[in-house]
Protein backbone atom coordinates (compact mmCIF):
# COMPACT_ATOMS: atom_id res chain seq x y z
CA UNK A 1 0.00 0.00 0.00
CA UNK A 2 2.69 2.25 1.41
CA UNK A 3 4.70 1.53 -2.46
CA UNK A 4 1.66 2.19 -3.95
CA UNK A 5 1.39 5.42 -2.54
CA UNK A 6 4.94 6.45 -3.36
CA UNK A 7 4.61 5.49 -7.00
CA UNK A 8 1.23 7.71 -7.40
CA UNK A 9 2.93 10.51 -6.01
CA UNK A 10 5.71 10.18 -8.18
CA UNK A 11 3.47 10.10 -10.92
CA UNK A 12 1.78 13.45 -9.56
CA UNK A 13 4.83 15.26 -9.22
CA UNK A 14 6.95 14.58 -12.04
CA UNK A 15 5.24 13.08 -14.93
CA UNK A 16 1.94 14.86 -15.11
CA UNK A 17 4.41 18.45 -14.98
CA UNK A 18 6.48 16.76 -17.58
CA UNK A 19 4.00 15.88 -19.58
CA UNK A 20 2.10 19.30 -19.28
CA UNK A 21 4.89 20.94 -20.00
CA UNK A 22 5.86 18.75 -23.40
CA UNK A 23 2.07 19.48 -24.44
CA UNK A 24 2.09 23.10 -23.50
CA UNK A 25 5.45 24.04 -25.52
CA UNK A 26 3.79 21.75 -28.59
CA UNK A 27 0.73 23.98 -28.58
CA UNK A 28 3.40 27.14 -28.38
CA UNK A 29 5.12 26.12 -31.56
CA UNK A 30 1.88 25.47 -33.24
CA UNK A 31 0.53 28.49 -32.60
CA UNK A 32 3.79 30.81 -33.06
CA UNK A 33 3.24 29.72 -36.58
CA UNK A 34 0.80 32.14 -37.22
CA UNK A 35 2.74 35.29 -35.84
CA UNK A 36 5.56 37.04 -36.34
CA UNK A 37 7.89 36.62 -34.03
CA UNK A 38 11.82 36.67 -34.47
CA UNK A 39 11.94 32.72 -34.05
CA UNK A 40 13.81 30.73 -36.63
CA UNK A 41 10.98 27.48 -36.53
CA UNK A 42 8.23 30.63 -37.11
CA UNK A 43 10.30 32.12 -39.86
CA UNK A 44 10.61 28.84 -42.00
CA UNK A 45 6.42 28.95 -42.03
CA UNK A 46 5.67 33.16 -42.18
CA UNK A 47 6.79 35.77 -44.67
CA UNK A 48 6.36 39.42 -43.73
CA UNK A 49 5.60 41.22 -47.25
CA UNK A 50 6.56 44.39 -47.53
CA UNK A 51 7.21 47.10 -50.48
CA UNK A 52 10.42 48.30 -51.67
CA UNK A 53 9.22 51.75 -52.08
CA UNK A 54 7.46 54.24 -50.42
CA UNK A 55 3.44 54.68 -51.99
CA UNK A 56 0.00 55.14 -51.13
CA UNK A 57 -1.74 51.63 -51.68
CA UNK A 58 -4.82 52.05 -54.30
CA UNK A 59 -5.49 48.48 -54.38
CA UNK A 60 -5.87 45.74 -52.53
CA UNK A 61 -7.41 42.87 -53.81
CA UNK A 62 -6.20 39.98 -51.73
CA UNK A 63 -8.01 39.28 -47.96
CA UNK A 64 -6.87 36.96 -44.87
CA UNK A 65 -7.09 33.66 -45.72
CA UNK A 66 -6.86 33.89 -49.46
CA UNK A 67 -4.88 31.16 -51.01
CA UNK A 68 -1.85 32.49 -53.35
CA UNK A 69 1.18 31.45 -55.48
CA UNK A 70 3.84 33.25 -56.18
CA UNK A 71 3.45 36.38 -59.04
CA UNK A 72 0.11 36.78 -57.59
CA UNK A 73 -0.70 40.61 -57.23
CA UNK A 74 -1.09 41.53 -53.17
CA UNK A 75 -1.43 45.09 -53.43
CA UNK A 76 -0.54 48.30 -55.68
CA UNK A 77 0.99 51.56 -54.79
CA UNK A 78 0.25 54.91 -56.84
CA UNK A 79 2.54 54.10 -59.95
CA UNK A 80 1.41 57.79 -61.12
CA UNK A 81 4.73 59.46 -59.12
CA UNK A 82 7.01 56.55 -60.84
CA UNK A 83 5.92 57.24 -64.09
CA UNK A 84 6.97 61.04 -64.01
CA UNK A 85 10.28 59.83 -62.98
CA UNK A 86 10.59 57.91 -65.75
CA UNK A 87 9.54 60.48 -68.48
CA UNK A 88 11.80 63.23 -66.38
CA UNK A 89 14.75 60.88 -66.93
CA UNK A 90 13.73 60.24 -70.61
CA UNK A 91 13.84 63.86 -70.97
CA UNK A 92 16.93 63.82 -69.49
CA UNK A 93 18.04 61.57 -71.97
CA UNK A 94 17.13 63.52 -74.85
CA UNK A 95 18.13 66.66 -73.52
CA UNK A 96 21.82 65.23 -73.11
CA UNK A 97 21.79 64.41 -76.49
CA UNK A 98 20.97 67.76 -77.91
CA UNK A 99 24.18 68.85 -75.24
CA UNK A 100 26.36 66.83 -76.84
CA UNK A 101 25.30 67.56 -80.26
CA UNK A 102 25.62 71.33 -79.59
CA UNK A 103 29.25 70.79 -77.58
CA UNK A 104 30.43 68.80 -80.77
CA UNK A 105 29.14 71.68 -82.72
CA UNK A 106 31.14 74.02 -80.28
CA UNK A 107 34.26 72.41 -80.54
CA UNK A 108 34.56 72.10 -84.66
CA UNK A 109 34.13 75.96 -84.35
CA UNK A 110 36.77 76.51 -81.79
CA UNK A 111 38.93 74.32 -83.76
CA UNK A 112 38.04 76.40 -86.83
CA UNK A 113 39.13 79.49 -84.74
CA UNK A 114 42.41 78.35 -83.78
CA UNK A 115 42.92 77.95 -87.01
CA UNK A 116 42.33 81.32 -88.15
CA UNK A 117 44.07 82.58 -84.67
CA UNK A 118 47.49 80.63 -85.55
CA UNK A 119 46.94 82.46 -88.70
CA UNK A 120 47.07 86.14 -87.20
CA UNK A 121 49.63 84.85 -85.37
CA UNK A 122 51.94 83.75 -88.28
CA UNK A 123 51.04 86.83 -90.09
CA UNK A 124 51.42 89.45 -87.30
CA UNK A 125 54.76 87.86 -86.12
CA UNK A 126 55.98 88.57 -89.91
CA UNK A 127 54.97 92.21 -89.32
CA UNK A 128 56.36 92.55 -86.03
CA UNK A 129 60.00 90.87 -87.18
CA UNK A 130 59.88 93.22 -90.07
CA UNK A 131 59.05 96.58 -87.85
CA UNK A 132 61.64 95.32 -85.47
CA UNK A 133 64.36 95.03 -87.57
CA UNK A 134 63.27 98.44 -89.70
CA UNK A 135 62.96 100.00 -86.55
CA UNK A 136 66.82 99.08 -85.37
CA UNK A 137 68.20 99.99 -88.40
CA UNK A 138 65.85 103.88 -87.89
CA UNK A 139 63.75 103.37 -90.85
CA UNK A 140 60.54 102.76 -89.52
CA UNK A 141 59.02 104.71 -86.47
CA UNK A 142 58.56 103.38 -83.45
CA UNK A 143 55.16 103.81 -83.07
CA UNK A 144 54.38 101.38 -86.10
CA UNK A 145 56.63 98.89 -83.81
CA UNK A 146 54.51 99.26 -81.24
CA UNK A 147 51.55 98.75 -82.88
CA UNK A 148 52.42 95.57 -84.81
CA UNK A 149 54.20 94.22 -81.48
CA UNK A 150 50.71 94.80 -79.84
CA UNK A 151 48.51 93.19 -82.44
CA UNK A 152 51.11 90.04 -82.13
CA UNK A 153 50.80 90.17 -78.40
CA UNK A 154 46.76 90.22 -78.75
CA UNK A 155 46.77 87.22 -81.28
CA UNK A 156 48.51 85.13 -79.29
CA UNK A 157 46.31 86.00 -76.33
CA UNK A 158 43.18 85.28 -78.55
CA UNK A 159 45.13 82.13 -79.49
CA UNK A 160 45.44 81.16 -75.25
CA UNK A 161 41.50 81.64 -74.80
CA UNK A 162 40.38 79.29 -77.60
CA UNK A 163 43.08 76.54 -76.59
CA UNK A 164 40.95 77.25 -73.68
CA UNK A 165 37.74 77.15 -74.56
CA UNK A 166 38.56 73.73 -76.83
CA UNK A 167 39.56 72.11 -73.70
CA UNK A 168 36.88 72.81 -71.72
CA UNK A 169 34.55 71.81 -74.16
CA UNK A 170 36.77 68.31 -74.93
CA UNK A 171 36.51 67.78 -71.20
CA UNK A 172 32.65 67.75 -71.36
CA UNK A 173 32.41 66.09 -74.07
CA UNK A 174 34.77 63.27 -72.08
CA UNK A 175 38.01 63.94 -73.40
CA UNK A 176 36.89 62.48 -77.32
CA UNK A 177 35.36 64.65 -79.43
CA UNK A 178 33.78 61.46 -81.13
CA UNK A 179 33.20 59.24 -78.42
CA UNK A 180 29.76 57.18 -78.86
CA UNK A 181 26.96 59.26 -77.47
CA UNK A 182 26.09 56.30 -75.44
CA UNK A 183 29.40 55.90 -73.65
CA UNK A 184 29.38 59.67 -72.78
CA UNK A 185 29.43 59.55 -68.57
CA UNK A 186 26.57 62.16 -67.91
CA UNK A 187 24.51 59.70 -70.82
CA UNK A 188 25.17 56.88 -68.66
CA UNK A 189 24.20 58.44 -65.62
CA UNK A 190 20.84 59.37 -66.98
CA UNK A 191 20.10 55.86 -68.21
CA UNK A 192 20.88 54.99 -64.58
CA UNK A 193 19.03 57.44 -63.44
CA UNK A 194 15.89 56.12 -65.98
CA UNK A 195 16.49 52.36 -65.35
CA UNK A 196 16.23 53.17 -61.92
CA UNK A 197 12.83 54.86 -62.28
CA UNK A 198 11.93 51.96 -64.39
CA UNK A 199 12.59 49.68 -61.67
CA UNK A 200 10.80 51.46 -59.03
CA UNK A 201 7.57 52.02 -61.36
CA UNK A 202 7.66 47.99 -61.41
CA UNK A 203 8.16 47.96 -57.88
CA UNK A 204 4.89 49.77 -57.53
CA UNK A 205 3.14 46.23 -57.99
CA UNK A 206 3.49 43.81 -55.23
CA UNK A 207 3.39 40.51 -55.31
CA UNK A 208 3.39 37.37 -53.58
CA UNK A 209 7.30 35.90 -53.16
CA UNK A 210 5.81 32.30 -52.95
CA UNK A 211 2.94 30.38 -52.91
CA UNK A 212 1.02 30.13 -48.79
CA UNK A 213 -2.04 31.44 -47.45
CA UNK A 214 -3.13 35.45 -46.42
CA UNK A 215 -2.67 35.93 -43.15
CA UNK A 216 -4.45 38.86 -41.53
CA UNK A 217 -4.64 42.29 -44.00
CA UNK A 218 -4.51 45.53 -42.00
CA UNK A 219 -3.89 47.44 -45.09
CA UNK A 220 -5.99 49.63 -46.83
CA UNK A 221 -6.77 51.82 -49.89
CA UNK A 222 -5.49 54.97 -49.55
CA UNK A 223 -2.88 54.08 -46.70
CA UNK A 224 0.66 54.82 -47.06
CA UNK A 225 2.83 52.75 -47.02
CA UNK A 226 6.45 53.08 -46.06
CA UNK A 227 9.90 51.39 -47.98
CA UNK A 228 10.55 47.98 -45.93
CA UNK A 229 7.89 48.15 -43.73
CA UNK A 230 5.77 44.26 -43.68
CA UNK A 231 2.71 45.04 -44.49
CA UNK A 232 1.26 41.22 -45.81
CA UNK A 233 1.91 38.26 -44.31
CA UNK A 234 1.80 35.12 -46.04
CA UNK A 235 2.01 31.72 -43.80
Amino acid sequence: MRKTRKILRLFLLVIVPLAAIILGGHLWVKSTRYVTTENAYVKAHHLAVSADIDGRAIRVPVKENDMVKPGDILFQLDPEPYYIDVATAEAEIAGIRNTIAALRAEYREAQAERADARQEISYYSRVYERQRKLSARGIASRAKHDEAERNLTKARQASRTINQKIQRVLAQLGGKDDLPVERHPLYREAVTKRDRAALNLRRTRVVAPAAGTVGRVTLQEGEYVEEGKAVIPII
